[in-house]
């Protein structure tokens, strides 16, 4: 016996127009919210520049290529879409987040191309070991493979430094400050190094490392530093008081060197004011927007190795009487930082020479 089939109660379906009115309401909730989503991001870019004044506005500041990207992509989606007012504010947003960055996008002429034999390059590195890292044999590979003449080591404790231990055979000429742990310093070098002084900052206490070397008969400062991390108002006025005694440190004479982990991003205003005052231009211009630090947290997987958690705090800057020939960010060496290379000859590049162990590479 057949059982007929049991009909659907139409009186329970929605009639189509309240399926139509459901698809609506959440369309347009989603729009309000990505024009929230876009207000927000585009205010906390204009926000950022109050950095100079305001501990939040500085941390705003860090993210500039971060809020790049978003307002990139914010503003391919309004402008198909037309969404007028709030399109108009992105690309005002979006102009504006890009200005600071501009000389880190816009390429350099390649000195490299003007090389002949005639003068020497000279090749410093510096690098954040991290505390605690245990890839010591990689980043003696990498040290002893790359061939710097002047290897800043930052956080390098008593660990790190029978770590680095096969390294006194290449670099007989070294300096090491056991710090507190993370302000600890090191010096490797190839090149005698004609004086070496400490200086502590004021308020904290943590030591920068001022020393000379002589390079082609043309003497040379390299002034090696790590302030502290901007985590609160109070570390970040730390940072800053730091890097404004370094800047009064700093003169105006001969050719000069300043490197390390600043713990600040060259867009920074108060970075600003240190090129300002010491006369000293950043070796990455013009060569990119690559960051030197990723945030360590292995609960994230893959995203510890992408920009979301990413800066660029680790620099190397030159006075105007030496010219970058070569800047590169290596690879992951167990820590959180990446190390910085830079290749530079004293003078005009006009009549540089690559000395014995070194190779020109492709700018990063």
């Amino acid at each position: 016996m057949n059982t007929p089939k049991e009909q659907p109660d139409i009186a329970k379906q929605p009639p189509a127009g309240q399926l139509v009115s459901g698809f609506w309401f959440v369309a347009k909730l989603f729009v309000t919210v990505g024009d929230v989503v876009a207000v927000f991001f585009g205010a906390i870019a204009i926000f950022a520049f109050a950095a100079r004044f305001s501990w939040a506005a500085d941390l705003c500041c860090q993210f500039r290529v971060q809020l790049l990207m978003i307002l990139a992509v914010a503003n391919f989606v309004y402008w198909i879409w037309r969404r007028g007012g709030i399109a108009y504010w992105v690309l005002i947003c979006f102009i504006a987040n890009l200005l600071p960055l501009s000389p880190y996008l816009i390429p350099n002429s390649n000195p490299a191309a003007d090389v002949t034999a005639t003068a020497r390059v000279t090749r410093i590195m510096t690098f954040n070991l991290l505390q605690g890292n245990q890839h010591h044999d990689e980043v003696v590979d990498y040290v002893t493979e790359n061939a710097p003449d002047v290897f800043v080591a930052l956080e390098s404790d008593q660990e790190w430094t029978e770590g680095l231990r096969p390294l006194h055979s290449i670099y007989p000429h070294r300096h090491i400050i056991d710090g507190r742990g993370t302000s600890s310093i090191a010096v490797y070098s190839r090149l005698p190094l004609e004086s070496v002084d400490v200086h502590l900052s004021t308020r904290r206490r943590l030591p920068s490392l001022d020393l000379n070397v002589t390079v082609g008969g043309n003497p040379i400062r390299i002034f090696a530093t790590h302030p502290y991390i901007p985590l609160t108002p109070e570390k970040a006025r730390f940072r800053n008081e730091q890097l404004d005694e370094i800047e009064s440190m700093l003169d105006h004479a001969g050719p000069r060197i300043l490197l390390g982990d600043f713990n600040c991003v060259p867009w920074s205003p108060h970075f600003a004011d240190l090129l300002t005052k010491t006369d000293l231009q950043p070796a990455g211009y013009g060569r990119g927007l690559r960051p030197t630090w990723y945030r360590r947290a292995r609960a994230y997987g893959p995203l510890r190795q992408t920009w979301i958690f990413a800066l660029k705090l680790d620099h190397v800057l030159l006075s105007p009487d030496l010219t970058v020939i070569d800047h590169r960010i290596g690879p992951c060496l167990g820590s959180d930082h990446r190390p910085v290379t830079v290749d530079f000859v004293v003078g005009s590049t006009s009549n540089a020479q690559q000395p014995k162990g070194h190779s020109q590479n492709a700018s990063q």
